[in-house]
């Protein structure tokens, strides 16, 4: 979905995404991110541009259905956070094409900033990288899980295991 940076309000302008919405439906396949369907989905997203900064407010709700990296057992990992994601404009200057790659080198200061190209804007991909910062990296269905036996596979969490490698639980 994308948005003319030209036609914004000079005051703040809501945006709400839901998971109906087909295209973002395959914008989420697309980065292997996976929604709960039960859960009720919504995305509200508040543009305003200070200068040539676009600031992006996400308040987002949802439930992805991610794996336990220890049992790999899926769940449910509610998310109901706002986050706000400053944007400015890229410079090509900054942009050298070594075979067909990006090569950018970021000062400190820019970590923290993302980038748009010309005049728009498009709000799923803010959408998607809202998403991703709020999952974590190393996914637990709870800290206290025992994960599989590294022996026999046994789910520990569900079962006692009687191999000689019973003893040993390997975590990330």
């Amino acid at each position: 979905m994308l948005v003319n940076l030209k036609k914004l309000d000079k005051s703040s302008n809501k945006y709400f995404i839901k998971l109906s919405d087909c295209n973002f439906i395959n914008t989420l396949a697309e980065n292997n991110i996976t929604l709960n369907r039960d859960y009720d989905f919504l995305a509200e997203i508040t543009l305003s541009l200070k200068g040539s900064r676009l600031i992006a407010q996400v308040k987002l709700k949802a439930s992805a259905v991610l794996e336990c990296v220890r049992c790999l057992n899926s769940y449910n990992y509610n998310i109901d956070e706002i986050l706000n994601l400053v944007y400015v404009p890229s410079e090509s200057d900054k942009n050298d094409m070594v075979s067909g790659c990006r090569n950018i080198e970021l000062k400190e200061e820019e970590m923290d900033l993302g980038y748009y190209d010309g005049n728009s804007v498009d709000l799923y991909s803010i959408c998607i990288e809202a998403i991703n910062l709020l999952i974590p990296l190393n996914p637990l269905c709870s800290n206290d899980c025992k994960g599989l036996c590294p022996s026999c596979g046994a789910d520990l969490n569900k079962e006692r295991c009687t191999c000689a490698g019973r003893n040993t639980i390997i975590y990330n």
